[in-house]
């Protein structure tokens, strides 16, 4: 299968692998949200729950102060007469002096003790509400006072120091909050029962008080359906924002990866491209050498066999075509520079630039050693960069700065640096020729010239090359110059590991 079919393939193939993935982040977002949504409800019910049960102990503890009050109001006041009836008979169970009574107009009174009247009390409370309270004892006078097993647990506690029964129970089938405290025998209590061993302070018993907790429940009922509605309604709300996030994720999943698939086709192509590049250069190399080879050698074994028998007019143009000849092979030889730089791979590292112009300027000086001219080269920042590029671009700016101040005596050129944001510049100047700024477009094109080739040789690849190898890297050439002005080219270059 070709490149070109197999990149668009594995586009797909990734995109299906992302969409998987994407849909695996959505049920695990819908699994958290719907966790989330429950647990709040859960949490918000139980919450409630217990405010509602707190409502109800402080219901029965309302209760059961209020049956204390009773019993020493009562207590404090003797006992109270009542009028003897069919609800309030005589208690049996008091043994006591004046127990019954008959006023001068012959109206029947009995003594109420604080016990009878709290269990009067608790009987209109139970009748009218549904709560009930209870006055029992480990040791009761009367057998209906006798504790539950509730109770009977709640007053072994007592003994152990405990100071509050509370408890969500059951009674007769239906649930009832069950509240008990001790109950201390006072100095009144001692009247009834002293003759049961008690003394003041003792611990003789307790009151129970049962809420019953159905009202409670059915006011609770509607609270937790409202609640439990606006959870379902957040819910949906948040499976429709995270049904909308992942459509809209998925189309920019396709849209990426489909951007990203034509990317890696023309990456495809343009690698492509490069080896055709490449294998067009090493035709040039080898196929066009060849005869310019044999025209040059040709050339020069008739100039040196029959230069003698030649006229002057045969002469010239067997030595034009040399001169011509070699102007072409450098050509061939820019062209292949010029593939290279496209086509290459480059190895990013630290440079040292102050002494790689150092080292460039030597090769050039070597070349013409005679020449009055002055090379300034200041204290260079470090850049990263391929070494082997980077010198082909300062051998070319330099080269060119030599070539256009060859009228200049001295010529001078300077090269110096200074730093911005994430990057160094690099500045060879020049007091040469220059150059007019009209024409600033054909700088750095491939064989575009701004200068005859009879004044300054060359084949208008240099520039380009330079243009090339700077982009490579990620940074930017650019000049400025006039005419007989002399001419300043800047490339920039980072100033870390990207």
């Amino acid at each position: 299968m070709s490149e070109s079919l197999r990149a668009p393939m594995a586009g797909k193939e990734k995109t299906g692998r992302l969409s998987i993935r994407l849909n695996y982040y959505f049920l695990l977002t819908l699994f958290v949200w719907t966790a989330c949504s429950a647990g709040s409800l859960l949490w918000n019910q139980k919450e409630h729950r217990e405010n509602t049960l707190k409502i109800a102990r402080n219901s029965a503890l309302i209760t059961f102060e209020n049956d204390v009050l009773y019993r020493k109001w009562a207590a404090r006041q003797g006992g109270v007469y009542v009028v003897t009836s069919k609800e309030t008979p005589p208690n049996p169970y008091l043994n006591v002096p004046n127990r019954d009574v008959t006023t001068s107009s012959g109206l029947s009174l009995t003594l109420v003790n604080p016990a009878y009247m709290a269990r009067q009390v608790n009987n209109m409370t139970s009748d009218i509400h549904g709560s009930h309270g209870h006055i029992t004892s480990m040791n009761p006078i009367r057998p209906e006072n006798k504790p539950d097993p509730w109770e009977g647990e709640a007053l072994k506690s007592f003994e152990k120091g405990v100071q509050e029964v509370a408890s969500l129970e059951k009674m007769e089938g239906k649930e009832y909050m069950r509240l008990m405290r001790p109950f201390v025998a006072e100095k009144s209590c001692l009247k009834c029962h002293g003759v049961q061993g008690y003394k003041e302070g003792d611990i003789r018993g307790g009151i129970s008080v049962s809420v019953p907790m159905e009202p409670l429940w059915t006011i609770e009922k509607p609270h937790f359906m409202r609640m439990s509605l606006a959870h379902l309604f957040l819910w949906i709300m948040g499976i429709v924002g995270i049904a909308m996030s992942r459509k809209s994720l998925l189309k920019q999943v396709v849209a990426r990866e489909g951007v990203e698939a034509t990317l890696l086709e023309r990456t495809v192509q343009l690698e492509g491209a490069n080896k055709e590049l490449e294998s067009f250069g090493y035709s040039i190399s080898h196929d066009l050498r060849a005869p310019l080879r044999a025209i040059d050698g040709y050339s020069r074994m008739l100039l040196t066999k029959y230069g003698d028998r030649l006229e002057n007019d045969a002469a010239r143009l067997l030595t034009a075509i040399r001169s011509n000849t070699e102007t072409m092979g450098s050509l061939i030889d820019d062209i292949l520079a010029f593939s290279r730089v496209l086509t290459n791979s480059i190895s990013i590292a630290a440079i040292d630039m102050e002494k790689l112009a150092s080292e460039v300027w030597d090769d050039i000086r070597a070349t013409d050693p005679e020449r009055e001219i002055e090379v300034k080269i200041a204290k260079l920042l470090p850049g990263f960069g391929d070494r082997s590029l980077i010198r082909q671009v300062l051998f070319n700016l330099i080269s060119n700065a030599v070539k256009f101040t060859k009228n200049r005596k001295p010529g001078i050129i300077e090269i110096t640096s200074y730093a911005e944001p994430d990057k160094v510049v690099y500045r060879v100047k020049d007091n040469g020729v220059g150059f007019d700024m009209g024409f600033y477009e054909k700088l750095f094109g491939v064989f575009q010239r701004l200068h005859s080739n009879e004044d300054y040789e060359g084949t208008g690849v240099g520039l380009a090359i330079v243009h090339r190898i700077v982009q490579r890297h990620g940074g930017r050439v650019w000049a400025e110059g006039k005419v007989d002005e002399g001419a300043t080219f800047y490339f920039t270059l980072p100033n870390r590991m990207e």
